[in-house]
This record gives structure tokens, sequence and C-alpha cells, in this order.
């Protein structure tokens, strides 16, 4: 897994097309599902459209830890179950839909981002279900796959390789200064940085230890801190 700089929207929805179609993915599948989530990411946490581009940087890293754990179990070197990068990157694409509505402000700090994370995870559940009902490209059993992963998402007692993988790719979404400008003020940042390294709940300590190893995610943190505290944005000086 490389750091790239990425410099805008467009740019970074062109990344997770190639992605998408490297993976094998159905690009039209991936597409109809992108057009639905939009329309509800734009209503989120959208200060500097942070929700539109969290959610492609999710989708880039779920398929980079997707490919990554499923090779090491190819390879031997891991025992374990393989993931499906279908369900990964449709529920990553999804995960934070249920945000919409939520917020007044598009300045948030990280205590209210935190009142609405169950409601969030039910929220996008909900519409996650009503839009896959129509999706006749995937199984029954993939379609509850995927609202599941949207409805847990942000719990702390994911244990299955998939949930892991959608958890952690969302985390270092939320940090990936090089393609999402934060969402919360450098107070909060700060916050999440200290709060992500030393809780033993936090998504970077209950990582699989085999898509940590490579030591990026501590990288990005130390990238996003340095940003905070300097009172740099991705965008720029705030």
């Amino acid at each position: 897994m490389e750091l790239e700089y990425l410099s805008n929207e467009d740019t970074l929805t062109m990344e997770v097309k190639n992605k998408i179609s490297r993976a094998g993915i159905d690009l039209n599948l991936w597409l109809e599902t992108w057009q639905f989530a939009k329309k509800h990411l734009v209503s989120g946490r959208n200060r500097n459209n942070f929700d539109i581009r969290h959610t492609l940087s999710a989708i880039i890293w779920g398929l980079d830890l997707s490919q990554k754990h499923n090779q090491l179990i190819n390879g031997g070197n891991i025992q374990g179950e393989k993931v499906d990068p279908v369900l990964i990157s449709l529920a990553l694409t999804l995960h934070d839909i249920g945000y919409d509505g939520l917020f007044d402000s598009n300045d948030l700090t990280i205590e209210e981002i935190g009142t609405e994370k169950t409601m969030h995870m039910t929220n996008g559940a909900k519409f996650a279900k009503g839009f896959l009902v129509n999706i006749f490209k995937l199984t029954d059993d993939q379609k509850q796959r995927i609202t599941h992963l949207v409805l847990v998402h942000d719990n702390s007692d994911l244990k299955d390789p998939d949930e892991l993988i959608v958890m952690q790719a969302d985390g270092m979404a939320a940090i990936d200064i090089r393609r999402v400008d934060s969402s919360f003020d450098l107070k909060s940042a700060t916050t999440h940085v200290v709060q992500t390294l030393t809780d033993p709940e936090s998504r970077y300590q209950r990582c699989l230890p085999h898509l940590n190893k490579d030591g990026v995610y501590r990288i990005m943190l130390e990238e996003y801190f340095h940003k905070s505290m300097m009172g740099v944005d991705y965008l720029g000086p705030k």
C-alpha cells in the first residue's frame, strides 16, 4: 500500500474506478451505488465535501486491505477467511450515508459527531436496505451482508475479517490528509489522534494484525497530527 497525493474529487473518483475495475468488480454496479450514496453524503458532514471525499478514500483503503488480506491467505502466510471485495467496496460506499440530515452545522467537534454514531449506523442500514432491494446483480445474502456491515461499522465488538477491514478502512480514511480535509476543528483533530493511539478500543488498536504491520496507519496518524498542530488542512490554512 503506497501513500499518494490526490488533488480533487474527480481525480479521487477516477482512482476508485480504476481500483474497482482492477478488482474485477462490476463498475456499473458501483457507479449506481455511488450515485445513490452521494445524494445522502452531500447532506452529512459536508465541510469541504468531507463525507464524499472520506467515502472515496475509504473505498480505496478497503480494496487495498482486502487484496492484501486475501493474498496472505492464498500464499499460506496466514490462516482465515477470505473477504469479498464486492461487499467491502459497496459497504464502504454506503457506510456513512446515515449522517444525512443529522447536523445543522458543517464545523463539528468530535463530541458532536460521537453523539450520532449509533443513529448514523441505524439510518445508514435502513437507507442501504431500501436501495439494495432493487439491485438484482446481488444475491440476497450479499445484500444482507452489506447492510450488516453498514449497521455495525463503528461498533467496538467487531470480529469478522470483513467487519474489521471496513472498520480499518474507515479509520484510515478519516485521517487521510492526502485525500480528505478533516471534518474536525483543530482541538478535536488532536484529541482524535491521542485517543486512537491510546484507547485499546480504537480502530487502530483493533485492526487485524497482519494488515497493520507495514506501519502505514501509524504514519498517517503522525501526518494528521502534524497538520492539525500546524493549523493546516489538506485544502490549505484555516
